[in-house]
């Protein structure tokens, strides 16, 4: 039953995507409450979205719907976190603005985001390595974005056992230099 709506959703179906936003809308409204802020409800709504729109149905064939609705169901508390840390930052950087000069505002506002910074630094430390194109993905996704080995796999399309590999080499490559 869920899966066939799921299926009609991602093939443009709109009455299945809102059947499926209505199945769900009692957990997105729980979880918009307790963000505190404006579009919360839509921010969870288009993560619900993305999450149908993302979901291989094949993977779930042989587990039925109870698993289809844990899955979703866990997606939408991942991107509760998510939210939540990002709100709760934006909020304390909200408070200290008041205190800055103008110059300090100025430079708060068109100053790269930290994430972006530290990146770059990440990216200029391995670019002095000896490292494949492939081994400097893997410890960037690994390392600096916190991303799953077996999502890592699936992203550049080989095995997961092929990205432990790779990521090891790199690791000893990189215990060589800095060591």
């Amino acid at each position: 039953m869920l899966s066939g709506k799921i299926l009609e959703a991602q093939r443009g179906n709109q009455n299945c995507m809102l059947d499926l936003i209505r199945t769900f809308q009692q957990l997105l409204h729980k979880y918009a409450y307790k963000l505190h802020y404006e579009d919360a409800f839509s921010d969870l709504v288009i993560s619900l979205i993305e999450v149908i729109y993302k979901i291989k149905i094949e993977d779930f064939s042989e587990t039925g719907d109870g698993a289809l609705v844990n899955y979703i169901t866990q997606s939408i508390n991942h991107t509760y976190f998510k939210l939540s840390k990002r709100a709760n930052i934006l909020s304390s950087k909200e408070q200290h603005v008041s205190d800055l000069t103008e110059s300090q505002q100025f430079y708060m506002e068109n100053a790269p985001a930290p994430e972006e910074e530290h990146l770059s630094k990440f990216k200029l430390m391995l670019s002095g390595c000896n490292l494949t194109n492939a081994e400097k993905e893997v410890i960037i996704k690994f390392f600096f974005w916190e991303t799953s080995v077996s999502q890592i796999a699936k992203e550049m399309k080989v095995s997961r056992q092929n990205v432990n590999q790779i990521k090891n080499r790199a690791i000893k490559k990189l215990r060589k230099i800095y060591s």
